[in-house]
């Protein structure tokens, strides 16, 4: 029988087009990501260009799920069961990044739709995708936390432009700048950000002498397919356990450093 209720989680995502959930991971979960992904050569990131400060944006992404620390988290029950309530749908996986701000030198992030790349780069048909971001270090306004404009997502898809990052249509942003609130969306180590692709967001430079980093898990709807691969085979993500997330990160910070 279908639900004829809301949660006041999937209330909130609705109209707002995003969800904070706190400590959504352990301190001792938290603090073994962030040391894999310091330590991991696998995830040396990548500069996709400068802000308009000149600041490097760094990231590094994988479209792979493996049986490693990363896999663990992206698949976590306490993840997917939100995405999939979000989405109204089963979810498939898309793609996991480490953002790294790195103190007084990492870049901002223009205003922008992820369904603006996605859209074009990755030929998505539909915007039903779901985000969720990690935390990986305290995130404040002071090192460039993620601030969205609350409920924009029912705009729909704006154009995007480089110039020289890749932007939402400017005279459009400051129109939803008007309409809708700014949320500065600051996030204590393990706290999750849940957005909608459609939600327009950014994030300033890192002026600070703290770091940010923060670990971002990408989900689309089972049946939104791309305009690459219409016919390519799809796989609901398959929640793990919880309980399981905890020594699958031991597993992989053991591994890294060669221990039995």
């Amino acid at each position: 029988m279908a639900r004829t209720s809301l949660t006041a989680e999937e209330r909130r995502f609705r109209k707002d087009g995003f969800v904070i959930v706190e400590a959504l991971f352990s301190a001792e979960e938290t603090a073994l990501l962030r040391n894999i992904a310091h330590a991991d050569p696998a995830r040396r990131a990548i500069s996709l260009g400068r802000d308009l400060g000149g600041r490097d944006v760094r990231l590094s992404l994988d479209h792979k799920l493996r049986e490693d620390g990363y896999s663990a988290v992206v698949r976590s029950r306490r993840v997917v069961s939100r995405v999939e309530t979000f989405l109204g749908k089963p979810a498939q996986f898309f793609h996991f990044k480490v953002i790294e701000k790195e103190p007084h030198k990492g870049g901002a992030w223009e205003w922008h739709q992820d369904f603006g790349y996605w859209y074009t780069h990755s030929g998505y048909l539909y915007p039903d995708l779901v985000s969720c971001l990690v935390a990986l270090d305290p995130a404040t306004t002071h090192n460039g936390c993620v601030q969205v404009l609350r409920g924009s997502h029912h705009m729909g898809r704006i154009d995007h432009a480089a110039a020289p990052q890749i932007r939402a249509d400017p005279q459009r942003t400051a129109a939803a700048a008007r309409l809708h609130e700014q949320v500065m969306c600051e996030l204590k180590p393990g706290g999750a950000l849940f957005f909608h692709c459609n939600l327009l967001h950014s994030s300033a430079p890192n002026l600070s002498a703290d770091p940010r980093w923060a670990f971002i898990s990408c989900f689309s709807s089972v049946g939104n397919r791309t305009i690459q691969a219409l016919d390519a085979p799809e796989e609901r993500v398959v929640a793990l356990p919880d309980k399981q997330v905890l020594p699958a990160l031991q597993q992989h910070w053991d591994l890294l450093h060669g221990c039995e």
